[in-house]
C-alpha cells in the first residue's frame, strides 16, 4: 500500500522552511521522502494558489510530507513558532497525481533504457494510453538536404496517474535518469481533499 502525503502551507520563506524541515529530519528516527512542489515541477489545482504563485508571495512555502510524519513536525514547528515565527498554515491530504509524457529515440540502445525505465512504473501506478511502437527501416534512400529519414524509431506518450508517492518518484526518476532530455513531461498535477 502507498504512504498517504499531505501538502502543507507554511508562512515562512522556502530557505527558512527548508532549513527548519533538514534540522527536524536529523532529529528523527528514520528518513523520509518530502517534496517541494514549486522546486519540482507540481502544479496546483486551486485557483488561490494560482494567484499566488503568479502575485510571487514568497511568503509561504508548499511542502508535501508523508501523513507518518505529520504530528511531530506539527509540534516541532509549534514549539519553534515563537522563536522563527513560522507557523503551518494549511493543511490538506493529496489525492490522486498524474503527468503525460511523450518520447521518440532513435538509438536502439536508448530505446532499451527507455523501456526499462518506463517498466519500473507499471504495477506501482497506471500508464494510460501507452501504447509505444519501434519501427525498423531497412534500405533507405533519403534526399539528406531535408531532414534525415532515421532507420530505428521508438516512440510513446501516454499519462502515469496513481498516488503521491508513486507517481512523484516515477516523475523525478525520468527527471534524474540519463533520458530526461529525451523524454518531455508536463508538470506533474495532483489533487487536494478536504483539510485544516
Amino acid at each position: 500500500m502507498s504512504q498517504s502525503y499531505s501538502e502543507l502551507v507554511v508562512s515562512a520563506p522556502f530557505l527558512l522552511c527548508k532549513g527548519f524541515l533538514m534540522g527536524f529530519m536529523h532529529g528523527c528516527d528514520k528518513p523520509f521522502d518530502y517534496f517541494f512542489p514549486r522546486k519540482k515541477g507540481v502544479r496546483k489545482e486551486s485557483l488561490g494558489e494560482f494567484i499566488r504563485e503568479t502575485l510571487d508571495f514568497d511568503v509561504h512555502t508548499h511542502l508535501c510530507l508523508p501523513q507518518s510524519v505529520l504530528d511531530s513536525f506539527r509540534k516541532a514547528v509549534k514549539s519553534a513558532e515563537p522563536i522563527i515565527d513560522m507557523k503551518i498554515e494549511s493543511e490538506k491530504e493529496i489525492g490522486q497525481s498524474d503527468f503525460s509524457f511523450s518520447f521518440q529515440i532513435h538509438n536502439e540502445d536508448q530505446a532499451q533504457a527507455c523501456r526499462k525505465l518506463i517498466g519500473s512504473a507499471k504495477g506501482k501506478i497506471t500508464l494510460e494510453n501507452y501504447h509505444p511502437s519501434e519501427i525498423r527501416r531497412e534500405n533507405l534512400v533519403a534526399v539528406q538536404e531535408y531532414a534525415p529519414i532515421h532507420p530505428y524509431i521508438f516512440e510513446g506518450h501516454g499519462t502515469a496517474r496513481g498516488a503521491f508517492a508513486e507517481v512523484m518518484h516515477f516523475y523525478l526518476s525520468i527527471k534524474k535518469s540519463d533520458l530526461a532530455d529525451s523524454i518531455l513531461m508536463s508538470e506533474l498535477h495532483y489533487e487536494l481533499g478536504d483539510g485544516e
